[in-house]
């Protein structure tokens, strides 16, 4: 049996993470669903309530699996797929359009590491982020720039 490297066991670990939340998500996702038409706001909200803090987490280990697979910090993979999202080509796309609304700093500097001030009023003015995608720059930034297990300052 060989032995895994690092980034091999990052890998794994990410897409057996990713795999049990997916998992999670399957098997309560379809009782969220079936609560809604019996029409109890009680049993609505409890059963929403369950289901919150597991797509968080399946959303967080697609970010860390993907940001891996795609050999990119967190933060550059998690602003890159929200710009796709909202039709921009990428990272390069985003950073033109902050330059188009006067963000010429925000622009040169994005992803490069914390600023007093902050770009994420910058980005969210171009992006209109959901108080989720917001958590998730949030997180990722906090990988990119704060931990070590990222990679970043190792």
């Amino acid at each position: 049996m060989t032995k895994m490297t690092r980034e091999e066991r990052k890998l794994f670990d990410a897409q057996a993470d990713h795999e049990a939340w997916s998992l999670a998500h399957e098997i309560l996702e379809p009782w969220v669903r079936t609560t809604r038409p019996i029409g109890s706001d009680e049993l609505t909200q409890v059963m929403e309530k369950a289901l919150a803090p597991i797509e968080m987490e399946l959303n967080r280990t697609r970010d860390v699996l993907g940001s891996l697979q795609a050999g990119m910090a967190p933060l550059e993979y998690v602003v890159s797929e929200l710009a796709r999202s909202r039709g921009l080509a990428g990272l390069e796309e985003l950073k033109e359009r902050l330059r188009v609304a006067g963000y010429d700093y925000t622009a040169d500097k994005l992803l490069e590491g914390p600023r007093e001030d902050g770009w994420g009023e910058h980005v969210n003015e171009i992006l209109q982020l959901t108080g989720e995608e917001q958590v998730r720059i949030a997180w990722a930034f906090a990988q990119t720039f704060f931990c070590r297990s990222s990679g970043s300052l190792t």
